[in-house]
């Protein structure tokens, strides 16, 4: 999708499709009767198994796309929140109230629902992963200071994750820090810092292969250790969610500007597939799980016995293949239209 500059980096629709993908398969597969202790045999399957870290390539992306967007312009900040606020909002209402509506047709008594609604603002509260948006929502309010350290001097941002550490090991003391650094600010802001990091230590030095090799490497072996302790149901008590959102963070970060960096591209009709993934992939974020809902029992219930990964990830590609043109009605109807009403940012 083309920012209000008309600048459009297909590369990172890409990525923002990849992204979707795992988070889709993660809750598809779940929710046809995976258990989330499984360890699949081919051991890089793992992070697969384990979508749900689609969501820490989604934030560090936010972070790297707009120091990318941002790089040596001078900022209208209200305008910049404005537009966020048209690119967001709409979709995010809707998806509020679709769920406030079954909730509501439920038995949850209004005063929850509404409770939920304006708490979500702030607590990890809204549902079906409206909270990231809030988190996102709770980073742009952040972005002036963490430009203004990256300007003053990037080792400034280093130190300020270190503060965030030190916070963490600090509310670990007293309670269990996964759903803290799993679904708040203070988890995931390193990862949007990283994104930043990222852009700006690559504009001049690009990524060494062997740096690439080894993230690739790390993120698949951390996973496959992860989901033997686990899972993420199985790690709640973990001091390993002190660390594990920045060390996603670092190796998201590396592939990114690699992959964005690179001079190799696609073969134009997959690239394009992955471009159009890309551009409607807020829809499928926000509108998956009411979709998945529905499908994913009556899909896996017809089958003969417990599903199998393998075969359970094949349904869910077949099914997200399925939900793309409701995502992309979505993408026309809810937030195309606003779009036009976006403003220039940059003096």
């Amino acid at each position: 999708m083309r920012s209000t500059t008309g600048i459009y980096f297909e590369k990172l629709d890409h990525v923002r499709a990849v992204a979707a993908f795992l988070v889709f398969t993660w809750h598809f597969i779940h929710a046809g009767g995976v258990p989330t202790s499984y360890v699949p045999s081919f051991w890089p399957a793992s992070i697969l198994e384990e979508g749900h870290t689609g969501v820490s390539i989604f934030f560090t992306l936010s972070g790297y796309l707009f120091a990318k967007l941002l790089d040596g312009r001078t900022v209208c900040y209200p305008r910049f929140i404005l537009n966020r606020a048209i690119r967001l909002l709409p979709l995010l209402i809707i998806a509020l109230a679709l769920w406030s509506a079954v909730e509501l047709h439920s038995g949850t008594s209004s005063r929850t629902v509404l409770a939920t609604l304006i708490g979500g603002a702030v607590l990890p509260l809204w549902p079906n992963g409206a909270w990231s948006i809030a988190v996102e929502i709770q980073y742009y309010v952040l972005l002036p200071l963490v430009l203004y350290l990256l300007h003053r001097n990037i080792r400034l941002l280093f130190w300020l994750m270190l503060v965030l550490l030190v916070i963490r090991v600090g509310i670990f003391q007293f309670v269990d820090i996964q759903r803290i650094a799993y679904a708040t600010i203070i988890g995931r802001l390193d990862q949007f810092i990283l994104g930043v990091c990222a852009f700006a230590l690559t504009k001049r030095r690009p990524v060494p292969a062997a740096l690439l090799f080894a993230s690739i490497l790390a993120l698949l072996v951390v996973y496959q250790v992860f989901n033997l302790q686990g899972g993420i149901d199985g790690t709640e008590k973990s001091s390993i969610w002190l660390v594990l959102m920045t060390f996603e963070g670092g190796c998201y970060a590396v592939l990114i500007a690699y992959y964005d960096q690179s001079s190799w591209n696609l073969p134009a009709k997959l690239s394009k597939a992955l471009a159009f993934f890309g551009t409607v992939s807020y829809s499928v974020y926000l509108l998956h799980p009411f979709y998945v809902a529905v499908v994913a029992p009556i899909v896996f219930t017809k089958q003969e016995g417990p599903p199998t990964f393998p075969g359970a990830l094949a349904i869910s590609t077949i099914a997200l293949i399925c939900f793309l043109p409701i995502a992309w009605i979505s993408y026309q109807l809810i937030e195309k239209p606003f779009l036009k009403y976006r403003v220039r940012y940059f003096k």
